[in-house]
C-alpha cells in the first residue's frame, strides 16, 4: 500500500541588493555610485545594506561605517527607509500574488511562494520564475533572482548560485 505525496514547487524570490536598488529607483544620481544604507550620523554604526558597486570596492554589510568610509572613499551612506521598502515590497506583493495562491515573506522584498498545483494554470516552475522576473523588471524596474526546488533550503540556495553566478538582470 503506496500514498501518493504530491510534489510541492516552492519559489524563492531574492531581489538582489534590494535596499539600496530601491534607493537608486527613487534617487537616479545614485545609481551606479557605491551606495550603503547605515544609521545617520554614527560612525560607529554598522552597514544594513549596499549596493553591488559598493560590495565590489571591499564593503560588507554589518562593517563599521568608519572603516567602510576608509575602503570606499566615495561611498554614499543613506539613512534607512523603512517605509519606502515596505512599499516597494508591497508592489513587488502584487506580481506575486498573480502566480501564488502562498507567499510566505522573509524580508523586503525576499519570499517563499508555494506554486503547488498551479502548472494547469501557468505552466512549468521554471517558466512562472522567469514570468516574475520579467514582470518585476518590466513593472517595477527590480531585478530579480528566483529559485525553483521542492522545498525552501533548496529554492533558496539556487539563488547563491544564480547570484554568483550573475543571473540577477
Amino acid at each position: 500500500f503506496q500514498i501518493a505525496v504530491p510534489m510541492r514547487t516552492i519559489l524563492f524570490v531574492d531581489p538582489p541588493a534590494f535596499c539600496t536598488t530601491v534607493e537608486q529607483l527613487v534617487a537616479p544620481a545614485l545609481r551606479s555610485r557605491p551606495l550603503a544604507v547605515a544609521p545617520p550620523g554614527a560612525e560607529r554604526g554598522t552597514i544594513l545594506a549596499l549596493s553591488h558597486e559598493a560590495e565590489l570596492a571591499g564593503v560588507r554589510r554589518g562593517m563599521a561605517t568608519r572603516l567602510a568610509r576608509k575602503l570606499c572613499r566615495d561611498l554614499v551612506l543613506v539613512p534607512p527607509n523603512p517605509r519606502l521598502y515596505a512599499r516597494a515590497s508591497r508592489a513587488l506583493d502584487e506580481v506575486l500574488r498573480i502566480y501564488a495562491p502562498v507567499i510566505e515573506p522573509r524580508w523586503y522584498g525576499h519570499a517563499f511562494l508555494d506554486i503547488s498545483g498551479t502548472e494547469r494554470l501557468f505552466g512549468p516552475a521554471v517558466d512562472v520564475a522567469e514570468r516574475i522576473r520579467r514582470e518585476a523588471r518590466e513593472r517595477l524596474r527590480l531585478p530579480l533572482l528566483v529559485g525553483v526546488a521542492g522545498n525552501k533550503l533548496v529554492s533558496e540556495a539556487a539563488t547563491r548560485v544564480g547570484r554568483k553566478g550573475g543571473e540577477a538582470e
